[in-house]
Formats: structure tokens, C-alpha cells, sequence
């Protein structure tokens, strides 16, 4: 494993940063990084095959970079950035296709700091013509996840209607709300809940660790809380529908949540 760390004379903020990152455009990387606010030190995993995109960041401050040298996943790749991250009072887990939103991570903090029973705590997502992404969810069920992998036109309206009560649009996500299951695209983390949990469970190479986390830090009795009065932009793009072996992962990746958690299937 390549390292490329600079923190040893930094005195971090309140918050730190891991990015994960697999073959990512260049200029996705840039424009993430380029949002970041300038007190939180970053650190980036690159699971890529070479460390190619280690001169995109060679110079900048308050960052870190490791070269995984194999593709160990989104979780586990978050736990080593975690455990290689200098000691700060929060944590931002933050998928590369973001773009935050100047002064969204300055009030999540504040919103936490008053909120002490908040372990976890997300934005509202937005696409990038400015319209809403439905990324919280309720506890899945099986039926859900069959009808949002269902192409528009065989959904009846009732069936519609259940995937817009699973994704919470009920909520209008205009108001701050407890969420079931949060989307890993963008997290802030009280750190010492985060590694009270052990980080991300490294079963799972993707998809559901974000739902898993979830529930982890709701059995602590801790809240995990969507906050929509600040917003950061997604890229958003769906592997799992592109690829055959995405697909594979995915069912896996949901086998496994649903035997830790419990099996509901309607």
C-alpha cells in the first residue's frame, strides 16, 4: 500500500473526512474536493488498480492519500480511511460524485453539537438540475426493493404509491426527520459512535452497508436524523442496473442485511 500522509504537524478541526474512490474521473475528484471546506482534513482511499490519480492531488492541504492496491469495497475502504484519519470529534463518510454546498458541513456540525443524541446525521440530496433525490428510506422490505428496480411502466398506482411511502416522500423532506435507513453518499458521524460500531460491517463489499450502519447506530439508541436545511449535489449513477455482476452483489449484499437485521417481506 502506497501512503501519502501529512498530518503529522496538523491540529485537526472538529470534523474529519475519508473518500472512497475506484477508477473515478479525474475531474469528479476535483470537483468534490474543491467543495470541501478547508478546516477538515480528508483522507482518500483510492481502491483503483494503480495509484494514478495520486498527482491529481499531490499539493493539497489538509489531505491524506492511500493507495489501497485492490478494490477491498465501499465499507471496508471507509474503515481504513476512519482508522487512518487523525483524532477529531466527527467523521464525514462522503461518496466522490458530491458537491457540497458552502456552509452545509458548518451548520450539520452545529445542528449535531446541539443535538447530542444524533449519531448520525445527513443532508437533503439534490440532482443536479436542483430537484430532490428520495434518498431516505423506511425499513426495507423485500417488496419494496423488488418495486424500485421495476420499470416505470408495469408500476401500477398502488405500486407507486408504496415505493413513494418507502422513500419517505410522505415526509415532503422539508423537515428535519428520524431515518430508518440513510444513504451512504453523505454521513456525518459522531465519531465515537462510529467506532463503538466497529465502522461499516466489511461483509459487505457494496450496497446496504449504508442501511446497515443505520440500524447498528439505532441499536445504540442513538438517532440517525436527515436535515434538509442544507443540501449537497449528487451525481447520482445506479451500477447495480448496468451490470451483471453488480446485480449479483446487490442480492447478496441485501442477503445479508436481512439476516442480520430481519426479514420483512411485504
Amino acid at each position: 500500500m502506497h501512503i501519502q500522509a501529512r498530518w503529522g504537524n496538523i491540529v485537526p478541526d472538529t470534523c474529519t473526512a475519508s473518500v472512497v474512490l475506484f477508477k473515478t474521473p479525474p475531474q469528479i475528484v476535483l470537483d468534490l474536493l474543491q467543495s470541501f471546506p478547508p478546516s477538515i482534513f480528508t483522507t482518500i482511499i483510492d481502491n483503483s488498480p494503480t495509484p494514478a490519480l495520486q498527482t491529481l492531488v499531490n499539493g493539497m492541504p489538509m489531505l491524506a492519500y492511500h493507495h489501497a492496491g485492490q478494490n477491498m469495497g465501499y465499507g471496508r475502504g471507509h474503515n481504513l480511511g476512519l482508522s487512518l484519519s487523525p483524532p477529531s470529534d466527527f467523521h464525514l463518510i462522503v461518496n466522490p460524485d458530491i458537491i457540497i454546498g458552502p456552509g452545509t458541513v458548518e451548520q450539520m456540525l452545529a445542528f449535531m453539537e446541539e443535538h447530542p443524541d444524533i449519531g448520525l446525521l445527513a443532508p437533503k440530496f439534490l440532482h443536479e438540475d436542483g430537484t430532490i433525490q428520495h434518498l431516505n428510506r423506511r425499513y426495507p422490505t423485500v417488496l419494496d426493493l423488488v418495486l424500485r428496480h421495476l420499470p416505470g411502466g408495469l408500476m401500477t398506482q398502488r405500486m407507486l404509491q408504496r415505493v413513494r411511502y418507502h422513500e419517505m416522500q410522505d415526509t415532503g423532506y422539508e423537515t428535519v426527520c428520524d431515518v430508518e435507513s440513510m444513504s451512504g453518499a453523505f454521513m456525518l458521524c459522531r465519531r465515537t459512535v462510529l467506532e463503538r460500531i466497529g465502522g461499516f460491517d466489511p461483509r459487505y463489499f457494496l450496497y446496504f452497508e449504508d442501511f446497515d450502519l443505520s440500524c447498528s447506530i439505532q441499536a445504540l439508541g442513538m438517532r440517525t436524523v436527515c436535515y434538509p436545511d442544507v443540501s449537497v449535489v449528487h451525481c447520482w449513477t445506479r451500477a447495480s442496473s448496468k451490470e451483471k455482476r453488480m446485480i449479483l452483489v446487490h442480492i447478496q449484499s441485501m442477503v445479508y442485511f436481512f439476516n442480520k437485521w430481519g426479514w420483512r417481506w411485504f
